[in-house]
């Protein structure tokens, strides 16, 4: 009983060094992960920050280098408006750094021009900057506030007349109610135009749209007016052109004044001369 008393002591006695051994073990042991720790973090960041600086080093030598300044600007698919319209829009020129150049910004400004349908512009490294233009095209002009404008094939407006811009074209004139052929005035006259007819459609100087008469185009050269109504578009232009071609056969295009096409009737109104008086056929 004695014996066994005295031994648990020296067990006590013996355990007690080893877990404060152990303890301080590992106090060490975090002590060196902790600066391990430090040490790698201070390199990240030292090596973050000296690729940062590298990058701004390049970047600034690129934007400054005279090798990616500008030597030629190229502007493809204008016709109406110029070179210089274009240069002016952007206030660019040559000799600028092609890499300090907002692309974005620069095609913002080129969709001001209400002449510009679409543009894109291109970078190409190291000295060339290449602009894509897609223009409006002019079909007629068009009159707004006492003001002629240029207007798409579709009737809408796109800038005004100008001597600087100036084109010859057909004036369009919308009378009341004529506002609804607007949207389809594009595909008439494309489908008047492609129609064999024997006047020359080029020499149109005039469109009037009207809801009662329909679409009326006068053709200059011969001072003749032809009516077609809308209604049964594609059975009206037939019967226009057999009649200009029968007219033109007998030699009476120059002596016609008039020709109305509606429903699939025509009448012809000739011009008035000193030997015959105004008359009107009926077919």
């Amino acid at each position: 009983m004695l014996s066994l008393f005295k031994r648990k002591p020296k067990n006590i006695y013996i355990d007690t060094p080893k877990k404060t051994v152990s303890y301080k073990k590992d106090i060490a042991f975090n002590k060196k992960g902790i600066f391990q720790f430090i040490i790698s973090e201070i390199l990240c960041v030292f090596i973050a920050f000296s690729l940062i600086f590298c990058v701004l080093y390049i970047y600034r030598y690129a934007t400054t280098s005279q090798f990616f300044n500008i030597k030629e600007i190229k502007i493809n698919g204008i016709t109406h408006l110029s070179d210089k319209d274009i240069i002016n829009d952007i206030n660019l020129h040559t000799g600028i750094n092609s890499l300090t150049i907002n692309i974005s910004q620069i095609e913002k400004k080129l969709y001001e021009n209400p002449w510009i349908y679409s543009a894109s512009v291109k970078r190409h490294l190291p000295d060339i900057l290449e602009i894509d233009i897609k223009e409006k095209k002019a079909a007629y002009w068009i009159r707004q506030k006492d003001i002629l404008y240029y207007a798409d094939r579709d009737g809408n407006s796109i800038a005004p007349v100008q001597m600087s811009n100036f084109v010859s074209l057909p004036i369009l004139d919308i009378s009341e109610n004529g506002e609804t052929l607007c949207k389809t005035i594009g595909q008439l006259l494309q489908d008047f135009q492609e129609t064999k007819l024997p006047v020359d459609t080029a020499t149109i100087t005039h469109i009037r749209l009207s809801q009662t008469k329909g679409v009326e185009f006068i053709i200059g050269d011969l001072q003749l007016t032809l009516v077609v109504h809308p209604q049964d578009w594609t059975t009206n232009l037939q019967k226009l052109n057999l009649i200009l071609h029968d007219l033109a056969s007998r030699g009476e295009l120059k002596s016609t004044q008039e020709i109305w096409i509606s429903g699939g009737s025509a009448w012809i109104v000739k011009k008035i001369s000193h030997e015959s008086q105004n008359n009107q056929k009926f077919f």
